[in-house]
């Protein structure tokens, strides 16, 4: 685990230097805190404003003008997911970590990539025991899905890179409470989960995505934040910061 996630979500800065962290007040457009705090900051963690609706398209619009983002932590739903990737996600050439929390991205409630659904695993009419086994199967449908996703984002990243073209190494991906890494390797570990190989240099280059445990995972400040259900806006890392 590298010690600089710990070191990440430094204050807001205002106008005239250190300031509290803008908030989403109920009558504010909700991209407004976005465009106030301006575009060169490195980290970006969005507060869990929306506990049921999806981000409005404004706050994605913004998202995509913080070009020098190099962490970016945000609540979205599935649906919502290939506009992020297609259209936001090729202008972050310098990201290196992506959380998607909330539960709404990768959820067990309301996912509808998931064959067992709620309305099944909870009805009054599943027994006691079948509810169980539902429950059972739905959480190993659940650990695939994530394993297969967190693949596929790793997968694109290292194949663009391969193809010469200019982005970071995508070094993190959050998904729910889950962490998962990327590494090159050449002998499989066992504690790993897929593994996928690109062309590179005219070689073919192993990687494997591996599933961080509960304390690593614990370890990045955006998890904390979401723990303690911020709704605000974090942004730190700007130019007159350190950098990590």
């Amino acid at each position: 685990m590298n010690e600089d996630n710990d070191h990440w979500w430094d204050d807001w800065y205002g106008p005239d230097g250190l300031a509290e962290p803008p908030q989403w007040e109920p009558d504010q457009t909700f991209s407004e805190p976005l465009e106030q705090a301006g575009k060169h900051w490195r980290s970006l963690l969005i507060g869990d404003i929306f506990r049921m609706e999806s981000l409005d398209d404004g706050i994605i619009d913004c998202i995509a003008t913080y070009t020098h983002l190099e962490i970016l932590t945000l609540p979205l739903h599935a649906h919502q997911w290939p506009r992020l990737r297609d259209e936001v996600m090729p202008r972050l050439r310098f990201l290196q970590q992506l959380i998607l929390v909330g539960g709404k991205m990768a959820g067990t409630h309301g996912y509808p990539g998931f064959v067992i659904s709620d309305d099944e695993i909870y009805s009054s009419r599943t027994a006691q025991q079948e509810r169980e086994k539902l429950i059972k199967q739905r959480d190993e449908e659940y650990t695939a899905h994530l394993a297969a996703f967190a693949t596929a984002v790793f997968r694109e990243n290292r194949s663009k890179i391969a193809r010469g073209e200019d982005f970071a190494k995508l070094r993190y991906l959050g998904l729910g409470g889950f962490v998962y890494t990327c590494k090159s390797v050449s002998v499989i570990a066992s504690c790993g989960l897929a593994v996928f190989s690109v062309e590179e240099d005219g070689e073919r280059r192993k990687y494997q995505v591996v599933l961080l445990d509960e304390d690593e995972a614990n370890a990045f400040g955006s998890m904390r934040e979401y723990n303690e259900e911020i709704e605000e806006l974090r942004v730190g890392g700007d130019e007159r910061g350190p950098a990590w």
